[in-house]
This record gives structure tokens, C-alpha cells and sequence, in this order.
């Protein structure tokens, strides 16, 4: 009985165990690489979700940011009312070529409010004037008025044309400028004829002029109606 006998029948007795098993080791060696694959598969899939959870974390704290960012707007949309502005003082360059010049009070915006529904117009008054009291519109009155306007724009100012051609007369001290390009406004005037302060009255209506010229002027300069 020779080694070299022994060898080959060994190896044969290894074979016979192996086909009894099902498994060879060919087999073995095939299946390596696919259980390979598919750990790295299950790895990769981990990996998908872990970035997938990250993706969305991420996704949820800018959306917590962009909540903070919608808050800061919103709020700041709530303030953009004409008190608000009205902090924005403009030079007197600027407000002269809005038609707001010497605003002695604040007080004349928000009359002016009463007297037309335009908050733009409103808004560029509170930019140039004056904070005041509560009471210091009635203590502020003036000897006399100028509605300047462009009269080739009266066309435009059909209640400004009522009340220049029906109720001026009503003044003794409100004379009519006509001035090229100029938008209708109110200039009114000191004991000395000076310029004091300067309104524009755009969308104003006959009674809204009337009205207020009753309250700015002094009574001497008011006849009768």
C-alpha cells in the first residue's frame, strides 16, 4: 500500500463527502464574490439611507430658517404703514420736488388723510414734516394761500376748476399762481407773505379744499359763504 494510493484515495474520499453535502468547493469559491457584492450592496443601501435621513434633516432646518426668514418679512410688512415712514425725513431737495415744502406739523398729514385716499401721497406728507402735539393743529393758522397749478393740466382737476371758478371768492386772501408743469398744491403763507408751508392737493375734492382752507386760514381772511 503506497503513500501516492493513499493520497489519491483520500482526495477522492473528500470529493465523495463534499457531493454528499451538496457544496464543492468550486461552488465555495464561486459564491465568495457574490457574497461580497452583496454586503457592499447592503452597505450602499445603508449608506443611501443615512444620507437620504441627513438629506432631510438638512432640508427640515432650512425650512426652520426659511420660517424665521418668512416671520422677519411679514413683520416687517406690518410696519410699512405712513407712521412708520413717516420716520424716513427726506431733505427739503427732495421734498420740495414731491410738492412738500416747510411742513411745520405732522398733524397737516394726517389731515390731509381725511381729506384723500392715497397713502403714497399720504406717506410723502409724513416724510416731510414736523412732529406735534395733539393739539397743534388748531394753534397753527395762516394769513394767506396760493393754489399754483399748471393750467394746461387743469383739464385733469375738474373739482380744482369747481372750486377755483365757484368758491375762491369765499377767501379774500387765497390768490391762483399759474405755474408751467407745476402739479396742483397749496402754498400757504405767513403775516409776511412768505412761503411756510406747501400741500399738494391732486385728488383733493372742492369741499376737502374748501374744508381745509376754513381750518389753515386765519379767520379775517374767511368772508361769509
Amino acid at each position: 500500500f503506497s503513500s501516492t494510493s493513499f493520497v489519491v484515495k483520500s482526495r477522492q474520499q473528500r470529493q465523495r463527502r463534499r457531493q454528499r453535502s451538496g457544496v464543492s468547493f468550486s461552488s465555495l469559491v464561486d459564491n465568495r464574490p457574490v457574497e461580497l457584492e452583496r454586503g457592499k450592496e447592503k452597505h450602499l443601501k445603508l449608506q443611501l439611507v443615512n444620507s437620504h435621513s441627513k438629506g432631510w434633516e438638512e432640508f427640515f432646518y432650512r425650512m426652520g430658517g426659511l420660517n424665521w426668514v418668512v416671520a422677519v418679512v411679514l413683520l416687517g410688512s406690518l410696519f410699512q404703514s405712513p407712521i412708520v415712514r413717516a420716520k424716513e425725513q427726506l431733505s427739503s431737495r427732495e421734498c420740495e420736488d414731491l410738492g412738500f415744502t416747510g411742513l411745520a406739523l405732522c398733524s397737516d398729514c394726517h389731515a390731509l388723510a381725511e381729506y384723500v385716499k392715497n397713502q403714497e401721497l399720504v406717506s410723502d406728507c409724513l416724510k416731510c414734516c414736523n412732529e406735534d402735539s395733539d393739539d397743534s393743529m388748531s394753534k397753527v393758522t395762516y394769513s394767506g394761500a396760493v393754489l399754483e397749478v399748471c393750467m394746461r393740466k387743469l383739464v385733469f382737476y375738474p373739482e380744482i376748476v369747481g372750486f377755483i371758478e365757484e368758491d375762491k371768492d369765499q377767501f379774500g386772501s387765497v390768490k391762483v399762481q399759474y405755474s408751467f408743469n407745476s402739479p396742483p398744491k397749496l402754498i400757504l403763507l405767513d403775516d409776511e407773505g412768505q412761503h411756510k408751508e406747501t400741500i399738494r392737493i391732486d385728488n383733493w375734492k372742492r369741499e376737502h379744499i374748501l374744508q381745509f382752507l376754513r381750518e389753515k386760514l386765519k379767520p379775517k381772511s374767511v368772508s361769509a359763504s
